[in-house]
């Protein structure tokens, strides 16, 4: 995965793709939480924002490198989380 951040808690979030999700995944590979891409493949995420607690997700509309080259829709979308941010960006 790629734009994985690490949180408060030592958690990380990643972004799935091949599920179309961000996943906050716990040590020992617990996932704790989920948050869905919809359809569009999850590429990269960063927690950030003025308190770390805002996830910003990347996105784009297909998995294909060169079909993503193409169609040029990728997207950031945000999403609040309960825990923030560790260390300083």
């Amino acid at each position: 995965p790629d734009g994985i951040c690490l949180d408060a808690e030592g958690a990380v979030w990643v972004a799935s793709p091949t599920t179309h999700e961000f996943l906050r995944v716990r040590e020992g590979g617990e996932v704790a939480e989920r948050i869905p891409s919809g359809r569009r493949t999850a590429i990269a995420c960063m927690l950030g924002g003025a308190d770390r607690r805002t996830l910003f997700a990347i996105s784009c509309g297909t998995s294909d490198i060169s079909e993503a080259a193409q169609l040029q829709d990728g997207a950031i979308s945000t999403a609040r989380v309960g825990v923030p941010g560790a260390g300083l960006p």
